[in-house]
């Protein structure tokens, strides 16, 4: 049995859409022009009896981030603790630390020695990301490079490398904060 999972969503004036192939062990996921998933309606694999074809389209920001917040899991008391899940979409996304990271932790403060740090390393001419959580007015804050927030087509695009990984991996349920976190690894 195949399943293949569709994504499509727009990002700013372009669409983009992703194809995921799942057929144990095989696992592949295509990011492909937007009217290439029409094709599959009529090619000879994707007779029902064979085929599950599910499409999940996205067509901006808020939809995707309805969707994060459509994942949560629903374990004991809606928390489930552990990293074996996003570790799982992870290893589908190949995600490798490239550069150095501060993880800034505590009580208060947190948000002002992000930006010293910030404001410090970009003056000296490194390029810097920086993630927080929450965000204050806009989801774009959370991700920024260089001090400035990612766009919406960079985060819906990442959004969607997330999904497609996500679905491979068993449609593994993800917190808001877990899925955001791997895409902003991505940007």
């Amino acid at each position: 049995r195949i399943l293949i999972t569709l994504i499509e969503f727009q990002a700013a004036t372009k669409r983009y859409a992703a194809i995921l192939v799942q057929s144990s062990p095989l696992q592949i996921a295509i990011f492909v022009p937007n009217n290439l998933w029409r094709i599959h309606a009529f090619c000879p694999f994707t007779a029902p009896s064979l085929v599950c074809v599910e499409r999940f389209s996205v067509n901006s920001l808020p939809d995707w981030l309805t969707h994060l917040e459509s994942l949560h899991p629903k374990g004991q008391g809606g928390v489930e603790l552990g990293l074996e899940r996003v570790t799982r979409v992870k290893e589908g996304l190949r995600q490798t630390q490239q550069c150095p990271l501060i993880i800034v932790g505590g009580t208060n403060g947190k948000g002002s020695t992000c930006a010293y740090l910030e404001a410090i390393y970009t003056f000296a001419g490194y390029r810097v990301g920086c993630y927080t959580s929450p965000h204050l007015l806009e989801y774009n804050e959370r991700i920024c490079i260089d001090r400035v927030p990612v766009d919406e087509a960079t985060l819906c695009t990442a959004f969607a490398r997330v999904e497609a990984a996500r679905q491979s991996a068993g449609k593994v349920a993800l917190t808001y904060f877990e899925f955001g976190t791997l895409a902003a690894w991505e940007v």
